[in-house]
């Protein structure tokens, strides 16, 4: 994006977001996130990746989430962003120009490719499109984790049901009470936010 009065910045050299890793397809070098600073770890995520086979001029970086994840995750991971680029690349000989090839995936995609991990036990959505974009997905980069997606069909709306405004309002409450019977009043100032303890 452009930054004050300069204008947006283009590259050739793209790179492509999964959920465990960057795909660079005109940049043949293995990498790991900044953010991982164990040294073993980061000697084995680099070890691993070398092991995959990938086209030549094709480099990967290992995100922050890559850390902690099974050879598995990571191959089918790479399969799949490998799978998006053959598919983009298809799609500029197919394509008149101008037109869009690629589009950073909609904020559901997102949402799932980053935070949707094992230790999540569900994902419950209330729109049946929406719910086979995802299984699609699933699908594709995660099959084990489909069986935790669920389609909501209740007669109330889904953040009535399970009460998520309710708990929305009180993150954002002044007021936080306590197990003791006490309660935190909190205030934002310009210049401080005061906490004041009341015993209760």
């Amino acid at each position: 994006d452009g930054i004050g009065k300069k204008g947006a910045t283009l590259t050739t050299y793209l790179s492509i977001p999964g959920k465990y890793m960057v795909l660079m397809p005109s940049l043949a070098r293995v990498g790991v996130s900044k953010k991982i600073r164990d040294v073993e770890v980061r000697r084995r995520l680099k070890s691993t990746i070398r092991e995959f086979e990938r086209p030549p001029q094709m480099g990967v970086i290992v995100r922050t989430a890559g850390a902690g994840r099974t050879k598995e995750e990571l191959k089918r991971d790479l399969e799949y962003l490998i799978r998006l680029w053959e598919n983009l690349e298809r799609r500029v000989k197919s394509s008149r120009a101008p037109a869009t090839i690629f589009r950073e995936s909609d904020l559901v995609i997102r949402t799932i490719r980053d935070a949707f991990t094992p230790d999540v036990d569900e994902v419950i959505v209330d729109s049946e499109e929406v719910y086979e974009r995802i299984d699609e997905f699933l699908a594709q980069l995660m099959p084990d984790l489909r069986e935790r997606l669920m389609l909501f069909d209740g007669e109330r709306p889904l953040f009535h049901a399970w009460r998520v405004e309710e708990q929305v309002e009180r993150l954002f409450s002044h007021r936080v009470p306590l197990a003791s019977g006490g309660s935190l009043i909190l205030e934002q100032t310009e210049a401080l936010v005061s906490i004041d303890v009341n015993s209760g």
